[in-house]
């Protein structure tokens, strides 16, 4: 899809949380696949995700349909292994939450 016809974020989302390289995600997909993999790109040009087994980068699965999902969750795995759900988190740029209030100048 050409870049005029995507939808422009604005204020009007609500920011929920970052991804990055190698965050876990599960993803509910319209037929009711839950898929529990490692986050590892989009396609800029499909909007596809692309997911894979943490050791097994040859798992490697694209195409995955962001706007179509039924639910997309970021988990925190903790040093013991156990995966929580990322219900919010702060929206940084550069080490400092956006939109914090200033103190005196």
């Amino acid at each position: 899809m050409d870049e005029a016809h995507w939808t422009a974020i604005d204020g009007g989302f609500e920011f929920r949380f970052s991804l990055y390289l190698m965050n876990l995600v599960e993803m509910t997909k319209p037929d009711g696949e839950t898929i529990l993999d490692y986050f590892r790109g989009f396609d800029r040009h499909t909007g596809g995700l692309a997911v894979s087994q943490v050791a097994d980068s040859s798992s490697l699965r694209r195409g995955i349909g962001a706007r179509k999902l039924l639910r997309f969750r970021k988990l925190q795995v903790n040093r013991l292994g156990e995966a929580h759900v990322v219900e919010r988190e702060p929206r940084l740029w550069r080490g400092e939450i956006c939109g914090a209030p200033r103190g005196p100048a």
